[in-house]
């Protein structure tokens, strides 16, 4: 053994957590490296990302023998398969059925399958009592796993997701039954030809990220997707008091401060985090008052005669703009996406040239990358944000790899579970939105005006149809009238994109639903809607959010906050708010039927047993109190602002080679794509 191999450093579990089967994990590796003549030195790999040192020789005491089967029940290691070779192993074992469903796949010709398009073809390709036999194998589990189906005949390639965050690429020829394992590259090229017809051979810009992070910490389990500061804290904490020279970084940044104030760039988000920062500032015994900022960067310098401390930015521009401020600063940049656009339009990036002129998606997607990449800290709203959930791709996890065609191919955006993602919610405003059992704070005086605009026989620009009957709950919904929002979904079956407008009013006429409905227009008074929430409560009705797909979901937050039982989309923000049947209801806006017998079935339970829908109320105020309100936000966000600065300034967290890399795909690429997007004001001038 090699003499540098005498001692290794892993992270593994806690102690009681370090079972021999851990162990034979880490000296397998530790086998496989030495065999290749390598030296070992503290490899970054994680198990439960918590750090502990053992040395080689330990853990060949008690791991070598389990990994050889010598421990009690003779417990062996067995490596996980490939894609790949599961593939392989199906087609062995149920090649009729492979066969089967990707021949039909092939017959439809060229083409890209989404994953409810892949189950609908699985379930026209195989019989139904075959299907039954196929539950809970490989080759169904392969099947769910494929995010993505992408056909050029005679081939097939499957993006596989076994979970959050980790993707396979698998090529099928379906005439010869041959597979290959494809890397993330040449993946996106095999599929390039959808856009361009043919395999592009000439040099394309490929962005790759991964290698300015490969020797930086991150946790290895979905689960500590979202959690960063918890788990840098562990991991520098343990480097940083290791011995007295280490001490100095902690010494040298705590000479750094001279306590002048903080100052906060910030976009959003404002009141909670004065509130806080005045707080803290009491708390620690400083006279001093902060100031926030929402001004443009040259006036900074001037106006406060000082550096921030936090750079925060929101939206696409706001990110692009803070990036840039944080970078020429040289300070902590915090970005927060609220939703990113790339999720909500369908293979935007595959075709974005017939978006371009519209949408500028080129521009967009290229900041986004920049600021993401640049951030010392991201926050989301949700986890699912970040990495959706086992059926679903998060935001963030949809800029891993994604190629745009005659414009650079990404091979590795962002990763998703680098510790720079925390997942702070947001919630509602209290002053406004408030549970309506608190009657003293009321605005009883606004009750006129809602019921006219509820409740009137007059038809005008405000408010079209009547509701006849004022007795029954109301079923209320707000959002706006797009084809994401689905509005149509609470009364359509109708998946075909229509001019939402001519959809709703087609569908009022067809369900005659004439004196049931209420359409109301936009409502901007927010203490209005705060009661109206309220009066829909003491009417016992129920609000509904049947999107197709929600990031957050905040008008859910405010009705739950108001304590309206709530019935959400299960995609999306919303998923995790709810509990559901606990604190509200989850529906499935695909399928409609289901959805429309929960709220049947709701509003039977309430008029058998009127305290059913108490309990919901207040399960939906407890998860309120308990998970989204502005002052848990607040506090979290100054933690993790000082958490990271902190990190930032005693370690080598500002990543400074992924900057020097982010400088030239500004100046090399982006810039020009600026130049072709045209001022607001130009955009509404040719609009008109």
């Amino acid at each position: 053994m090699d003499e540098q191999c005498h001692a290794i450093g892993l992270a593994v579990a806690t102690a009681e957590a370090a079972t021999s089967m851990v162990l034979a994990a880490a000296v397998a590796e530790v086998v496989h490296l030495t065999r290749r003549g390598c030296a070992l030195s503290a490899p970054v790999h994680t198990i439960h990302d918590q750090p502990m040192q053992f040395s080689l020789e330990s853990l060949f005491a008690s791991g070598l023998r389990i990994a050889m089967g010598e421990t009690a029940g003779e417990r062996a290691l067995s490596r996980i398969h490939s894609v790949r070779e599961r593939i392989g192993d199906s087609l062995s074992v149920h090649t009729n059925e492979l066969v089967a469903v990707f021949s039909r796949l092939v017959n439809q010709g060229k083409g890209m399958l989404q994953p409810h398009q892949i189950t609908a073809e699985y379930n026209a390709a195989i019989p139904e009592a075959e299907r039954e036999k196929l539950k809970d194998t490989a080759f169904e589990d392969l099947l769910r796993g494929a995010q993505e189906a992408i056909v050029i005949p005679p081939w097939v390639a499957l993006a596989i997701r076994p979970r959050p965050g980790v993707w396979e690429y698998v090529r099928v020829n379906v005439s010869e039954l041959g597979v290959e394992e494809l890397s993330v590259a040449e993946y996106l090229q095999f599929k390039e030809q959808l856009a361009n017809g043919s395999i592009d051979n000439n040099f394309v810009l490929e962005l790759d990220f991964e290698p300015f992070n490969a020797s930086f910490p991150r946790p290895s389990l979905s689960k500590s997707i979202g959690n960063g500061v918890q788990f840098l804290n562990r991991h520098l904490s343990s480097k940083l008091f290791h011995d007295k020279e280490s001490m100095y970084p902690l010494l040298n940044f705590l000479r750094a401060h001279n306590y002048k104030g903080m100052i906060v760039y910030i976009l959003d988000q404002v009141r909670a985090m004065e509130n806080e920062m005045l707080l803290r500032i009491k708390q620690q015994g400083l006279d001093i008052t902060p100031k926030i900022l929402i001004d443009v960067a040259h006036e900074i310098a001037g106006e406060l005669q000082a550096t921030p401390d936090l750079i925060i930015g929101n939206y696409s521009d706001g990110n692009l703009v803070a990036c840039l401020l944080a970078h020429k600063l040289g300070v902590t940049h915090c970005t927060i996406a609220h939703a990113l656009e790339k999720t909500k339009y369908p293979n935007s990036d595959l075709y974005w040239k017939k978006f371009e002129d519209h949408y500028h998606f080129s521009c967009q997607f290229t900041a986004d990358l920049i600021a993401m990449n640049h951030a010392d800290f991201i926050i989301t709203s949700t986890f699912q944000e970040i990495a959706g959930n086992k059926d679903t791709v998060g935001q963030y996890e949809s800029h891993m790899a994604f190629t745009m065609p005659g414009l650079y191919r990404v091979v590795h955006g962002i990763d998703v579970f680098d510790p720079k993602f925390n997942i702070v919610s947001p919630g509602a405003d209290m002053s406004i939105y408030f549970p309506y059992t608190e009657q003293q704070k009321r605005l009883t005086s606004l009750h006129t005006e809602i019921e006219e605009l509820l409740f009137s026989d007059v038809e005008n620009a405000e408010h079209k149809f009547v509701l006849k009957d004022k007795k029954k709950p109301i079923i209320f919904s707000m959002a706006r009238l797009d084809r994401v929002k689905n509005m149509t979904g609470l009364v359509s079956k109708d998946k075909e994109e229509q001019a939402e407008f001519k959809k709703m009013f087609d569908l009022i006429e067809q369900y005659n639903l004439i004196g049931h409905i209420r359409w109301i227009s936009a409502q901007m008074n927010r203490v209005r809607n705060g009661e109206l929430y309220r009066y829909i409560c003491d009417m016992k009705g129920a609000f509904v959010q049947p999107a197709f797909y929600e990031a957050f979901g905040l008008t859910v937050i405010e009705a739950m906050t108001c304590g309206l039982p709530t019935f959400a989309t299960a995609y999306g923000g919303p998923a995790e708010i709810i509990v559901n049947g606990v604190s509200g209801y989850h529906i499935d806006p695909y399928q409609n039927d289901k959805a429309s017998a929960l709220l049947v079935d709701f509003f039977g339970k309430c008029k058998e047993d009127p305290s059913h829908w108490n309990k919901i109320s207040q399960g939906g105020l407890q998860r309120i109190e308990e998970k989204y309100t502005w002052k848990l936000y607040s506090e979290r966000l100054m933690t993790l602002s000082g958490v990271y600065g902190f990190w930032k300034y005693v370690s080598n967290l500002d990543r400074r080679e992924t900057r020097r890399y982010l400088e030239m795909l500004y100046a090399l690429k982006y810039r020009k794509m600026a130049e072709t997007v045209p001022l607001a004001v130009e955009g509404e001038t040719s609009g008109k």
